[in-house]
Formats: C-alpha cells, sequence, structure tokens
C-alpha cells in the first residue's frame, strides 16, 4: 500500500503523464491485465473482446494457469458463481490528462461504456481461448471505468475546462469539468461536496448530478 503523501501524489502523476501504469501482481489482488479473448456460448453464439486476468486468482488452488479459459473452468470459477465480464470495446482518453500536465503525453488511459460490458453467465459459456488484440497486456486495478454515451462523448472527444486529482491512497481520482461556468475553483468545490456526501448516498445518484453539471470523474486504481 503506498503512503499517502505529497511525494506519492507527485510520483504517481509522473508515472501517469509519461510511463505507462505498471502494477506488482504478486502483492495486488485487485490488479489485472487485459487479455483479448474470443468466447463460444452454448448457444453457438461467439463473442469477442477483453477480460481481467491474473493468475494469482487461481494460486489457492495450487497452480498458476497461463490461460484465461481458468476464469471459467476452475474450481475457484464455479465456487464463485460469477458471470464472466467482457469488454467488447475499449477507448483510449488522453485530452484530460493534457489538460493537467501539458504537452507530455500520457500512458495509455482505457475506458468503456455501459453498452459495451456484458456479463455472460458461467452456464452459458462452452469454451474461451485467447485472441489477441489491440490492448493486450494493459494493466491496472479494480475495473476498467465504464461511462454512459454522454460520459464517454466528452471524455473522448470535449476539450475539458478544468481538471483536478486526488489521491486517495488506492487510486488516483480525476474531476474534469466541461463546463466553462465550472472552473477550477468551483470543481475542487463539487468534488469537497462530494466526499462530504452532499449530491447524494448512493454513487450513482452522484454522478448523474455531475454529468448534468458537464463534469466526469475517473478513478484509476494502483493498489
Amino acid at each position: 500500500m503506498r503512503k499517502h503523501t505529497l511525494v506519492g501524489l507527485i510520483g504517481s502523476i509522473i508515472l501517469l503523464c509519461c510511463l505507462s501504469i505498471g502494477y506488482a501482481y504478486a502483492d495486488c489482488i485487485a490488479c489485472f491485465e487485459l487479455k483479448g479473448v474470443k468466447v463460444e456460448l452454448k448457444n453457438g453464439k461467439i463473442a469477442s473482446g477483453y477480460v481481467a486476468w491474473n493468475s494469482a486468482w487461481f494460486e489457492a488452488e495450487g497452480y498458476k494457469p497461463k490461460s484465461p479459459y481458468a476464469l471459467v473452468d476452475s474450481k475457484e470459477a464455479n465456487r464463485r458463481k460469477q458471470p464472466l465480464v467482457l469488454y467488447k470495446k475499449l477507448y483510449s482518453i488522453e485530452k484530460p490528462f493534457r489538460k493537467l500536465h501539458g504537452e507530455c503525453k500520457p500512458g495509455t488511459v482505457l475506458v468503456t461504456s455501459e453498452a459495451d460490458t456484458v456479463k455472460l453467465p458461467l452456464a452459458e459459456i462452452r469454451h474461451i481461448k485467447a485472441k489477441p488484440m489491440k490492448y493486450d497486456g494493459y494493466t491496472g486495478a479494480g475495473n476498467i471505468p465504464r461511462y454512459s454515451k454522454k460520459a464517454l462523448e466528452m471524455l473522448i472527444n470535449a476539450e475539458p475546462v478544468a481538471v483536478i486529482v486526488e489521491d486517495t491512497g488506492v487510486s488516483d481520482d480525476y474531476y474534469i469539468s466541461y463546463n466553462q461556468a465550472i472552473s477550477e475553483k468551483e470543481l475542487k468545490k463539487r468534488r469537497e461536496d462530494v466526499n462530504n456526501g452532499l449530491l447524494g448516498e448512493k454513487w450513482t445518484e452522484t454522478v448523474k448530478k455531475l454529468e448534468k453539471d458537464r463534469i466526469v470523474t475517473l478513478s484509476i486504481g494502483y493498489d
């Protein structure tokens, strides 16, 4: 776990700006690497996309599988009975980080849409095999951030008015304003309102209220 210090914050910003983010799998059970896969369903349909992978998730079973097939064909998978999360399409974003860091090109940061994320029940899957694609090997922690169509359009195409970042100790949380009436000062106030629970108890409610004012949040986990 990283110490919550100014040095840590500066270091994380520099790494995000100039390098791809790396993760020590051995010490991070929440970390993942993306693998492109082709999933064959029992009804004959084929679904392609990316799955999150970390062989450490299966170490309790006494082996370190290299194939993402273990996500559906293993004691661990069948014990949890959780559906396979498949990211059908991913989007790389840069503009919010250029606004914050200048011309220094950031490492790849991927997001997806709610519509491009599907959950496949394990009982419906016949087979899954590797299908290398563009973002194979991308690493992260937690989940790939998912957005509504409106928020995704802003992240990809709109020029941010203001961007601020907060180090929570396990992630870097970005607040991005696409509203000309919401400058950095006002954006910081909105972040404080969120931290104090003034925009709603449920995070989904908070996100909708922020999005209505053309504010998008982005959390990049690192532990």
